[in-house]
């Protein structure tokens, strides 16, 4: 709050509305010398202060004229919004920002706490560590440095028109040409939450410009997607990596074996439910999301549940996975952690990195970087979205699964995999005519024909023929060295 130049007299403003302000004058701030300023003091020790952006020349007899009219268009202006309810400080887009991002933060900390999440954005998704990250992410980098210029730096947000929308956007794609339309969408949704924000919490009273996002071109914009041949590679790449190390001794395993093992289970749980790849906690996969079912005929039916992008769904895996999280369990009971939360959590603790056993591992980014460079799959030269992502395993899945169930109507096939219709109907349905169906049922793996072996420390060593003589020995030997599976004739 300004400090009074008790030097300098106030200059009282009268009449004033008594009912309404106790008193209001002018006053030389000590601090800011040499402006003049505005106080309302209100009842219930409240006050008002506003700078005139007068100057005070101490030698001159009508120093306080231009500041006393200045004072009275201010002060009109604030009796005015305290008439229609609204608050004596004026809402700016910057003010906006920090008291919606106030209020994220709040909400998202609250949601940790709870054991179901109540605390939404403006616009309904419920506030989590991440998106209250990209928020600000979005607001510190694209929004606010534009109107943090002079020119609207005080403007009210009710006064933001059309014409500056176009300055923004003309500002931001010359900074940041290479955003894809789908951040450009996610900037602007951030930009659009800043004037609701002031309309619904703030209490503002005004027609918000538009703000109108480019239309996607997702077939052009789509990431390739990983063939057969460059899949199995990648997964033959990281067993040559783990394999032997993982069967060890358990104190002898050494910790990059662990986490090539896991990063093996991460893509074949992305490859066997079609998932989108998580790159956070918030996302990573509760033991609990899993759902296994006994069909008619007594065969496994696994089911994952997933929110992803605001949106719930359950994903059926394939048979094969069931593979996968046998391998898991195995791995992990070695360890002590038979009843783990996650699906693939931290093996180890690591203080240095503030880890602890059997925290979720939130991203596999820098393992799949390495392994997709150490390929040379992804040419340097080539725009990020023609090179392969974990998420091409998505699109991999999405256009296998529809070659492979043609009765399946778009809507339905879109609530299966948590898409939208658009998404599959642009990106994915075209594929169904162009895929040849008979190959991609060769490549099918019948997840019964074979069996998991595992070492005696839980490592995974690899896949045997079911029923093979091999498999009857290991069974005779111990049951967990083939995962419990009995062999006919055992």
């Amino acid at each position: 709050m300004p400090k009074v130049d008790k030097t300098v007299p106030k200059v009282y403003l009268s009449p004033i509305n008594e009912s309404r302000y106790k008193r209001a004058y002018l006053f030389v701030n000590e601090q800011k010398k040499p402006y003049w300023w505005l106080r309302l003091d209100l009842p219930g020790s409240r006050q008002v202060v506003r700078s005139t952006k007068v100057r005070y020349f101490e030698d001159s007899p009508d120093h306080d004229k231009e500041a006393i009219k200045v004072a009275w268009q201010i002060y009109t202006e604030l009796d005015d919004r305290i008439d229609q309810d609204l608050a004596p400080k004026v809402t700016t887009i910057n003010s906006a920002v920090r008291d919606y991002m106030s209020d994220a933060k709040e909400g998202y900390k609250l949601n940790e706490q709870l054991a179901e999440p109540a605390e939404k954005s403006i616009f309904g998704a419920y506030w989590t560590r991440q998106n209250y990250s990209a928020y600000s992410n979005w607001y510190d980098k694209v929004i606010l440095p534009f109107f943090k210029q002079a020119e609207y730096l005080s403007k009210p947000i009710s006064e933001i028109t059309q014409r500056d929308i176009t300055k923004w956007i003309a500002w931001r794609t010359k900074k940041f040409p290479t955003y894809s339309p789908s951040t450009l969408a996610k900037i602007d949704t951030a930009l659009r939450a800043a004037f609701e924000f002031s309309l619904e919490v703030k209490g503002e009273r005004f027609i918000p410009p538009r703000i109108k996002t480019p239309k996607q071109n997702l077939v052009e914009r789509r990431r390739p997607t990983i063939d057969d041949e460059k899949f199995y590679t990648l997964q033959k790449h990281l067993r040559n990596q783990f394999q032997k190390e993982i069967t060890l001794p358990l104190g002898d395993i050494p910790l990059k074996a662990e986490q090539r093992f896991l990063f093996y289970c991460w893509i074949e749980t992305l490859e066997h439910t079609g998932i989108r790849p998580w790159s956070s906690t918030d996302l990573a996969i509760k033991m609990s999301d899993i759902e296994k079912r006994k069909s008619k005929t007594g065969e496994i039916q696994l089911f994952l549940k997933r929110k992803e992008k605001g949106k719930t769904y359950t994903a059926p895996a394939t048979r094969y996975w069931i593979h996968t999280l046998n391998r898991l369990d195995a791995f992990y009971e070695a360890r002590g952690l038979k009843n783990r939360e996650w699906l693939i959590c931290h093996s180890r603790d690591n203080p240095a990195m503030s880890v602890k056993m059997g925290d979720p591992i939130a991203s596999f980014k820098t393992a799949w970087n390495t392994a997709i460079r150490d390929l040379g799959f992804n040419d340097s030269n080539l725009p990020k979205n023609k090179r392969f992502t974990p998420y091409t395993i998505r699109h991999r899945v999405i256009t296998r699964m529809l070659v492979e169930n043609p009765d399946l109507s778009p809507i339905e096939f879109a609530g299966n995999v948590g898409s939208s219709l658009e998404m599959v109907s642009k990106i994915y349905y075209e594929h169904r005519a162009v895929r040849n169906y008979e190959k991609l049922q060769e490549n099918t793996v019948d997840y019964l024909s074979v069996v998991d072996t595992f070492s005696k420390s839980g490592g995974w060593k690899g896949a045997i023929d079911r029923d093979s003589d091999l498999h009857v020995t290991l069974y005779r030997e111990n049951p967990k060295l083939v995962g419990g599976v009995k062999p006919n004739g055992a």
